[in-house]
């Protein structure tokens, strides 16, 4: 976040720059999420547990779920259940993305340049950017499909539509774990490696950048890829 808004910054004072957050964390997000966010706050406050209100899910369906988003269903035997509230919050999320691709491809048919913190992806389902809902697209509900394809499907737009240039940064488990020690070395993991395997179209120029560095090395590295990709 640090780096694009830099980079955003610094583009604003020669051309007409669009920044946007396409994450799912504290960046700005749209009104349809506030109060979830804000709910979410106050729940993990005063120590109270997500809900149980769960929807059932065949254990066929529910591979790659996201640690967490799933726990054990109460119906037949090998079954999960996916919570309402990740539910909720995938959809909202998916409503934000719509809003927010829009935009950006407004503001790129304009002759601006849009500057982006994270982007959406369909390689690594359930997390990193990537779809939440996967394991509901082969439910026996109607609705619960139909619920899955509609927050798929900014996610396929983002694949057809990708960036002219995409910036990795590099950086060690060791080093990302001192940064958020509470994310865990395993999930740690798994985020590092998805980002070094997530790859784009043939029109996506995609360069790594070793953050293992001071961050005005960083920055002026990344000032100049930009610049030279302009």
């Amino acid at each position: 976040s640090t780096i694009s808004r830099d980079v955003a910054s610094l583009l604003a004072s020669k051309a007409d720059v669009l920044f946007v957050y396409f994450g799912s964390g504290d960046g700005p997000g749209s009104l349809v999420r506030w109060p979830l966010r804000v709910a979410r706050r106050a729940l993990k406050a005063i120590g109270v547990r997500r809900g149980r209100s769960t929807v059932a899910m065949p254990d066929a369906a529910s591979r790659d779920v996201t640690p967490g988003d799933v726990t054990p269903g109460g119906g037949a035997p090998r079954e999960r259940a996916v919570s309402l509230a990740v539910i909720i919050w995938a959809l909202a999320l998916s409503h934000e993305k719509r809003r927010k691709l829009r935009a950006s491809w407004r503001a790129r048919n304009l002759g601006m340049i849009v500057v982006t913190d994270r982007y959406p992806q369909t390689q690594f389902l359930g997390f990193n950017d990537g779809p939440l809902l996967q394991q509901c697209a082969a439910h026996p509900s109607r609705i619960l499909r139909a619920l899955a394809r509609w927050e798929a499907a900014p996610y396929a737009w983002a694949e057809r539509n990708g960036p002219d240039l995409v910036i990795k940064l590099r950086v060690a488990p060791e080093t990302a774990l001192e940064r958020k020690p509470d994310t865990g070395r395993a999930e740690v993991e798994r985020r590092v490696d998805a980002i070094r395997r997530l790859r784009f179209g043939p029109g996506t120029t995609v360069v790594d950048v070793d953050t293992e560095r001071p961050l005005d090395e960083v920055l002026r590295d990344v000032r100049r890829l930009v610049w030279c990709h302009l």
